[in-house]
């Protein structure tokens, strides 16, 4: 069965899929050293919904899998287990979101994107307008402060206060609602030697060496490193810019500083740093989406796949536009831009492929736990 019609499926369909797929598969066991989805598959006979959710968000879509399986198509048992698990993902997302009412508009991310950035924009643009003096828009502002003199800091900083705060919130109740329903508990939560492990394989992406050190397959089954590096260059870059975000507000809160700061302050340079990395991973995601074996992927996750890498590109590419003409007259737009883009996440956060960085991290919590 291929990715795409495994995708387009209803839920109760992709969890049977994904049930009869892995228990073939634990008759095999051929693929059991490739990621932690085949260790954590051996502790089972049956595999329950509970059981499919958690082993599901263990897959990091590797396709090392699909491209080592005997049973693959066009055998008769048509093993494809990436879309399988992939469509079992998806139905966690809609299945666990908070607000439950909100499981629609993981439907169609790049629509929702569209909409929450040219609203934003749009409302930004047009305070600017109605707000700022006579000639803002056309004059440069340098200095501490300039950006302050296009936008007021109090609307800049409490709009994206009460976004950051709303969105936690949901990912928050997403995260605790998936905890449950994937079999995790209070035991799992507080051994720290559990936590140490979850968090070193998301933070050296372990899982995405193909199974054995030789990096995942592309189409032609060529194995490379460029996936897994392209992911170290996007997670890392975000973690940079939000250490960017929070070096910045201690700055201005605490030590009476506003932006932009000096280019060799802290906020800078690791906004900088974070901006590059985000650019170069993104830009190698969305690159390599070409050499893949177009079997072995799903459309729904492939939607969402796509629009994060967008939306983290726009954010660091306008970024950085920003910090290279914030002493021009392109300023005042470029700001409105980028934080256009930056709200847009915010919002579209708990209802897109962010998600899985929590809910993955959550998995790999009880695989840990399990393997001790």
């Amino acid at each position: 069965m291929s990715g795409e019609l495994i995708a387009r499926v209803p839920a109760d369909h992709a969890y049977a899929e994904a049930r009869r797929q892995l228990t073939v598969c634990n008759a095999c066991r051929y693929c059991e050293g490739y990621c932690p989805v085949f260790p954590a598959m051996t502790h089972h006979r049956t595999f329950s919904d509970e059981t499919l959710t958690y082993m599901a968000n263990l897959c990091h879509q590797c396709t090392a899998c699909y491209h080592a399986c005997q049973y693959k198509p066009p055998h008769a048992l048509a093993i494809n287990l990436p879309p399988a698990l992939n469509a079992v993902r998806h139905a966690t997302y809609t299945e666990f979101v908070w607000p439950r009412g909100c499981a629609p508009l993981f439907m169609h991310p790049a629509r929702l994107t569209a909409v929450c950035v040219a609203l934003f924009t749009a409302l930004l643009a047009a305070a600017l307008a109605i707000t700022a003096p006579s000639g803002t828009l056309v004059n440069a502002h340098t200095g501490p402060g300039a950006f302050y003199a296009v936008l007021p800091h109090a609307a800049m900083a409490g709009l994206a206060g009460a976004l950051v705060l709303a969105g936690l919130i949901c990912v928050i109740a997403s995260a605790t609602r998936y905890a449950r329903g994937c079999g995790i508990r209070g035991s799992h939560l507080t051994q720290v030697r559990h936590w140490r492990r979850a968090l070193r394989a998301v933070a050296t992406l372990e899982h995405l060496n193909g199974g054995q050190g030789q990096g995942c397959p592309d189409q032609d089954d060529r194995h490379r490193h460029a996936r897994r590096y392209c992911h170290q260059a996007t997670l890392w870059g975000f973690v940079l810019c939000a250490a960017a975000t929070a070096t910045a507000t201690v700055y201005e809160l605490w030590l009476g500083q506003l932006s932009p700061f000096a280019y060799s302050s802290p906020p800078v340079v690791l906004g900088t740093l974070g901006g590059v990395a985000l650019s170069v991973g993104c830009s190698g995601l969305l690159w390599l989406k070409r050499r893949r074996h177009p079997e072995a992927f799903s459309t729904h996750q492939d939607a969402l796949n796509t629009t994060l890498s967008v939306q983290l590109l726009a954010i660091a590419l306008s970024g950085l536009a920003l910090l290279a003409a914030r002493e021009t007259a392109a300023m005042p737009a470029l700001l409105v831009l980028h934080l256009g883009w930056v709200y847009g996440f915010f919002v579209t956060l708990p209802f897109g492929k962010m998600m899985h960085a929590v809910y993955r991290t959550l998995a790999l919590l009880r695989a840990a736990a399990a393997d001790s």
